[in-house]
């Protein structure tokens, strides 16, 4: 699954962004940052990806190219590995 938190974002900019780019995925708002707090987000955007027991398996800050073979992989990796 897929979910993006929005970091202090108004709530009809984050409407207009995935109407924009066609994203189907749920967005929740963070409209306090507590959630980016309690998981040390540092900047934005960033990336948690979570294992199918909850725990925090990798993350990224910044900008990546999660379009590209090496992820996929990694992707199909964590969809396949059992808690």
């Amino acid at each position: 699954m897929v979910l993006a938190v929005n970091l202090q974002e108004a709530p009809e900019k984050v409407k207009a962004y995935t109407a924009k780019h066609h994203l189907t995925f749920p967005h929740v708002l963070d409209a306090d940052a507590k959630v980016g707090r309690s998981l040390g987000v540092p900047g934005t955007p960033a990336t948690f990806f979570v294992d199918r027991a909850g725990q925090i398996v990798g993350r990224a800050v910044g900008y990546r190219d999660w379009n590209t073979p090496k992820v996929h992989l990694l992707v199909e990796s964590l969809l396949q590995a059992t808690p």
